[in-house]
């Protein structure tokens, strides 16, 4: 309290909580005489003249009318009853949290059950319903969990009973759970994520559950899919639940199946990767309308989108969990990577054929210099072919071959001494030859020698 010392503080706070408890006493000690009241008027036993909801409160519950741990139906039709049925409902504020890596999510709203029990049903027109959340844990419950939930946290409760005896259960939760995600359409992908609701200690015999109104799953009335909470989900309302009675151990267990419905909103994905891979890809294709000899340029045109590519790839990847099959998007990227590689692989041929045609036209200019210098040095004679030469040494072959042979005429004399000599010839018939001049004693003279084809043929 303002403007008191420490004392004061104590003193009042000591009184203010004498106060309470006295107040708290009169009130329990009331309580009896109130239940007294509200039913000993009217034997019926439908407390139709409770005056406050208090009263009618107390009444219901009372030690001697209710008790909490027997069963509706068992209550009513004795041992052997038929199983008591429940309503079960998620009533969705938000999934604030998906992560597809983990396949996990989060959820919160409101978990909502309703039956009936027959005992807690009164006729009392002033009182549409009473209102026990104070006192639920007075209350007979379906004892209810969600089955694949990681954590399912409750908290504020609600627990309302109408008159004809239907009572409405809400909490608010905060759930956990895994969910069973495919990918092989992202990112125009659903997910439908199941929540599995059981009774932990009553089997299908004593409880059996059912999803209300064949949906199971409902959202806010103020939930707008155009302004959601979580920017890459929305939750789809169209879904139904559905009852199931799975037996184990030989005993029947109840269990409702809710499907939560998740489409994504694949508007990120677009902007951020497919749009984006389109265009680079485009951009390596402008490399071939350049030139082919500035190296670097077409490189860098082909190869700075093969590496964007890869690496959005490798970040979807990253977002998903360790799976062995294709996604679209995956196929997607693969195949721009694909048409970036036939960039590079269609410049190196191009490159190839390039240097190719750089050797030719050195090849050609080099031979050309040469023939240059050659004709330069010579004087320029006619060009003969090979096939003219050939025909030209026939030709002298052939004339050669066509002429007479000539005799062969052999002429010597020795002369010694006197200095005269005596002509030789070499057979009988043959022409006189002319006198040999002079020569001087003891010299050999050797005449022109023309031998005949007779004397060649005598030849050893």
């Amino acid at each position: 309290m303002p403007g008191l010392g420490p004392g004061r503080r104590s003193r009042a706070s000591g009184g203010l909580a004498c106060a309470a408890s006295l107040l708290t006493a009169s009130l329990l000690a009331s309580a009896p005489a109130a239940d007294a009241a509200c039913s000993a008027s009217d034997g019926s036993g439908q407390a139709s003249n409770c005056d406050t909801v208090g009263q009618l409160r107390s009444y219901l519950l009372s030690a001697s009318l209710y008790d909490k741990n027997v069963r509706p139906s068992e209550a009513t039709q004795g041992a052997g009853a038929a199983a008591d049925e429940a309503q079960v409902q998620f009533y969705l504020r938000e999934v604030y949290d998906v992560n597809q890596k983990t396949m996990i999510f989060k959820a919160s709203g409101y978990f909502r059950r309703w039956w009936y029990d027959a005992r807690l049903a009164y006729d009392n027109a002033a009182f549409p319903h009473v209102d026990v959340a104070a006192v639920s844990s007075d209350v007979w419950q379906p004892d209810t969990y969600v089955e694949n939930s990681l954590s399912f946290a409750l908290g504020d409760k609600l627990l309302r009973i109408y008159p004809d005896g239907l009572v409405w259960s809400s909490e608010r939760f905060q759930l956990t759970a895994g969910c069973k995600m495919e990918f092989q359409k992202i990112p125009y992908d659903t997910q439908d994520c199941i929540i599995e609701v059981s009774t932990y200690s009553q089997n299908g015999n004593e409880v059996v559950l059912v999803p209300r109104k064949a949906d199971g799953v409902d959202v806010l009335a103020s939930y707008d899919p155009a302004v959601p909470d979580n920017p890459e989900w929305e939750i789809k309302i169209d879904t139904e639940g559905e009852a199931l009675m799975l037996d184990y151990s030989g005993t029947p267990w109840s269990v409702v199946r809710v499907p939560l419905e998740l489409e994504r909103r694949s508007l990120y994905y677009a902007l951020s990767i497919i749009v984006p891979g389109v265009l680079f890809n485009l951009m390596a294709y402008m490399s071939f309308w350049m030139d082919r000899k500035p190296a670097p340029a077409r490189v860098a045109m082909g190869l700075i989108p093969m590496l964007i590519t890869v690496n959005s790839n490798n970040a979807v990847r990253n977002s998903l969990p360790k799976i062995s099959y294709n996604t679209w998007l995956n196929d997607f990227l693969f195949g721009l990577l694909m048409f970036n590689l036939y960039v590079m692989v269609s410049y190196g041929v191009s490159n190839f054929f390039m240097v190719y045609e750089a050797a030719v036209a050195n090849a050609k200019t080099a031979s050309a210099k040469m023939r240059a210098a050659v004709a330069a040095n010579k004087p320029s004679q006619p060009r003969v072919s090979v096939m003219d030469r050939m025909r030209a040494k026939a030709a002298e072959a052939k004339a050669a071959a066509a002429q007479p042979e000539s005799p062969v005429k052999l002429s010597l004399s020795v002369t010694e001494g006197s200095g005269s000599s005596t002509p030789f010839s070499p057979g009988a018939g043959a022409a006189p030859m002319p006198a040999a001049p002079a020569v001087p004693p003891g010299a050999v003279v050797v005449e022109d020698v023309e031998p005949t084809v007779a004397a060649r043929e005598e030849e050893p």
